[in-house]
């Protein structure tokens, strides 16, 4: 059976390389590789154009004009997809062995009536040049099994590059988020398919603190996190009263940015309705911190 692997690409390519390569050296080879490349620059173009004679008509290069942005470019690629499989492989992230792709396609032979399938993941943090297993508890498995709306308020899992599928349980991320867009797409996914397995091999290595990575983008930025939070409880969440988890990461998220002004939250909340608990909220923390002051 075959996988497509789909990458994402935006000028860069040292880790892109790595990425590659690891594919390269993969022992299950009924794959395809997809790029979707977002760069104006011909940075990739050129270094696939170099690497393409290895791969022969297993790779098949896409350049964007216009570019589609994040996650509008994910989308795109996993639409090109023909694989009986389908992973997102970002272009800073690798396989973690040669058999990686081996382990999981064993793995959805044996488990022929699971359609979605998550795997271990390393943390390569290239600041301090450390590469670390992310651990995942039995206990945070079964409580996502049971509770998928636990995974919005942390994501307990790691990178979309994860995730490996059946074509047929192909869904697609939400172009409206960035910062939250991946937990957002593993909670429609884990609504959709309740009997996800989660699979203890070694599969890929994410690179963080990278100077392209876009998490550094949104990390420290108001502006993206009380909105995509907002959007978040509009249209996933929903009700009319937010439950104590929602309320305590609103209260955390408030008090990092100190936003004790009604009238600026709304205005990071841009074109979202603003939910009526935003209020009271803000003016129990402006209470505290006047009860600080004193």
């Amino acid at each position: 059976m075959k996988v497509s692997i789909c990458v994402p690409t935006y000028e860069q390519t040292e880790y892109l390389q790595k990425c590659m390569e690891s594919i390269l050296i993969q022992t299950y080879k009924d794959y395809e590789v997809i790029i979707s490349d977002d760069s104006s620059s011909e940075m990739v173009l050129l270094y696939i154009e170099n690497i393409k004679p290895f791969f022969g008509d297993k790779l098949v290069y896409h350049r964007n004009n216009p570019s589609k942005g994040t996650p509008g470019n994910w989308n795109y690629v996993l639409d090109l997809a023909t694989g009986d499989f389908i992973q997102l492989l970002h272009h800073d992230d690798y396989y973690a062995e040669p058999n990686s792709l081996k382990n999981m396609m064993e793995a959805a032979t044996s488990y022929s009536d699971t359609d979605v399938f998550i795997g271990e993941v390393w943390s390569h943090n290239v600041s301090n040049k450390t590469v670390l297993k992310h651990v995942v508890t039995d206990e945070s498995i079964s409580e996502l099994h049971s509770k998928p709306v636990k995974i919005l308020y942390a994501n307990l899992l790691g990178p979309p590059s994860i995730i490996f599928f059946r074509k047929s349980a192909l869904i697609y991320y939400d172009i409206n988020l960035k910062w939250l867009v991946d937990i957002e797409y593993y909670y429609r996914l884990f609504k959709l398919n309740s009997n996800w397995k989660f699979i203890r091999v070694p599969f890929v290595v994410s690179v963080n603190n990278a100077v392209h990575n876009v998490t550094n983008d949104c990390e420290a930025s108001a502006d993206v996190e009380v909105y995509e939070y907002t959007y978040l409880y509009s249209h996933v969440i929903r009700g009319f009263f937010a439950s104590c988890s929602f309320l305590a990461l609103l209260r955390r998220l408030f008090i990092k940015y100190g936003l004790i002004s009604y009238e600026e939250v709304v205005s990071f909340c841009k074109t979202e309705n603003v939910p009526w608990f935003y209020k009271p909220l803000i003016k129990i923390l402006r209470i505290e911190y006047a009860l600080k002051a004193k």
